[in-house]
């Protein structure tokens, strides 16, 4: 077995054409809600976009976007527009949880009130 860690080098390097990078953006919030398990959906919706909440102790990590047409080293981007997007699929990822499991009730709606930090980064796809 070959594992190849080259990053946005690994097209080039494996002669693999396919191999694109992609732009991955997370949000990093408070647990204001409560959350003490993470969730996570990979049917991409209409936007071709997944949601997953990461639950860690101080902190949910909410995701993501998906953005296989960036070029290397493209971080510009709409802050404001990615993050109502993705607190948006996050929310209805929890109110989906609340009405199958019990989940956080009806506080889905405080997700993402506050964001901690913006984190974005390109990877090969």
């Amino acid at each position: 077995a070959v594992v190849l860690c080259a990053g946005l080098g690994s097209g080039a390097l494996s002669g693999d054409g396919a191999l694109k990078p992609m732009l991955g953006r997370v949000l990093h919030v408070p647990n204001t809600i409560g959350l003490e398990y993470s969730l996570h959906d990979d049917a991409a919706g209409p936007t071709g976009q997944v949601a997953y909440i990461f639950r860690f102790e101080d902190r949910l990590v909410l995701g993501g976007t998906f953005e296989p047409r960036a070029r290397a080293g493209d971080t510009a981007h709409d802050a404001q527009g990615d993050d109502a997007g993705i607190i948006d699929r996050c929310r209805q990822l929890l109110r989906l949880d609340a009405q199958l499991n019990g989940g956080v009730g009806d506080r889905w709606n405080e997700l993402g009130r506050q964001v901690l930090e913006r984190r974005w980064a390109m990877r090969p796809t």
